[in-house]
């Protein structure tokens, strides 16, 4: 596979993880659409923190779109999305590695 079409399986599997990861969240947490967490003790924080990092790019995205339909700053939603492709570019490596090193692809 060419290196363009690596960095954007790795964009998209990022991303996709991402979405399934805050989506499984909300169906076990019972929440509406916009993820929240409120943690109560310092457990908690240590797991929200973990969640965070892999259902970034799901939630920022989804809150640059709100943003943008409310404020249309097309600069601003550019700038959201570019930091939402690339943190779903090292979550997608960390998702391809995993799953060559456990030989699936």
């Amino acid at each position: 596979m060419a290196l363009s079409g690596t960095f954007a399986f790795c964009i998209v599997a990022g991303f996709i993880f991402s979405n399934a990861l805050a989506n499984f969240i909300l169906l076990i947490t019972r929440q509406s659409a916009p993820l929240v967490y409120r943690p109560r003790n310092d457990m908690e924080r240590i797991a929200a923190l973990g969640l965070v990092t892999f259902t970034g790019p799901a939630v920022l995205f989804d809150n640059a779109l709100k943003s943008y339909a409310e404020t249309q700053r097309p600069f601003q939603l550019c700038f959201s999305l570019g930091i939402v492709f690339v943190w779903s570019f090292l979550i997608g490596v960390v998702v391809v590695r995993t799953l060559q090193l456990a030989g699936l692809i």
